[in-house]
């Protein structure tokens, strides 16, 4: 079987911290080259062993993947017109911009994985929003309220479950004493509720911890404004922003 992974343009694969979808994308990637011939769609400099790299340019915050179709979807073609019965696309984009192939090819098998609440919009062509409610499209939800959730926004189309994996090699369980400490462990951004999360903390006075991505993302501002808030009023929450994933097994 060939499979063409597809993720977003924001990390190089796999990431060097944070990035939870990029870290999904690049441990299936390496556990799907053990029995697949495996290609991954990935920006510049990306590396996994046995693994054939089509790269895509710069990797950037802004996430250009519009830019980086341009640049793939010839190559993709071409893997699998040699072989359209045996090769699948798995998208874990937030654009899907890959569809487009699908749309010009609807033999194209295609599933793709929704990682966060980007809506897909419905098309307002008549043969399209048939191949997404019969099902064709093979969408995905991370969990089964996600999964309902772009389900009621496509109108009832069919989304599937496919729970994340995880990799238990890369985590140890810890036996030792633990205060009582609530943990904020995401990207630093609205959309992820890091700005609720300290408000929450600050309103209950509770002693929280906040680690995750601060410094490679799209709106630097709202970082500056949520330290600013936590220097502030937050004398209970320590913001770490980016560690190390050694440093943030310590911090569990």
């Amino acid at each position: 079987m060939n499979i063409i992974l597809i993720g977003t343009q924001v990390f190089e694969l796999p990431p060097k911290s944070y990035s939870g979808l990029e870290m999904i994308v690049s441990q299936l990637a390496q556990h799907l080259a053990k029995k697949h011939k495996v290609y991954l769609v990935a920006p510049n400099g990306s590396y996994i062993p046995n693994v054939e790299i089509i790269e895509t340019g710069p990797a950037s915050p802004i996430n250009p993947e519009r830019d980086a179709f341009l640049k793939y979807r010839e190559i993709v073609t071409r893997i699998v017109e040699r072989d359209p019965k045996n090769t699948i696309i798995s998208s874990h984009s937030w654009s899907m911009y890959e569809y487009l192939l699908k749309i010009k090819n609807p033999s194209i098998k295609i599933t793709h994985t929704f990682h966060g609440p980007n809506i897909l919009e419905m098309p307002k062509e008549k043969f399209i929003r048939e191949q997404i409610m019969n099902g064709e499209w093979n969408l995905i939800g991370i969990s089964k309220a996600q999964a309902k959730y772009h389900s009621d926004a496509l109108g009832g189309a069919p989304v599937h479950v496919i729970y994340n994996g995880v990799d238990q090699n890369i985590y140890k369980f810890w036996d030792g004493y633990r205060d009582d400490t609530i943990l904020y462990l995401g990207l630093m951004n609205k959309e992820k509720g890091a700005d609720k999360f300290a408000e929450m903390m600050v309103k209950y006075n509770y002693k929280a911890k906040m680690i995750g991505e601060d410094t490679f993302i799209a709106d630097p501002n709202f970082v500056r404004q949520l330290i600013a808030y936590i220097n502030a009023e937050g004398k209970n929450i320590e913001f770490w922003g980016t560690v190390s994933h050694e440093y943030k097994l310590y911090s569990l």
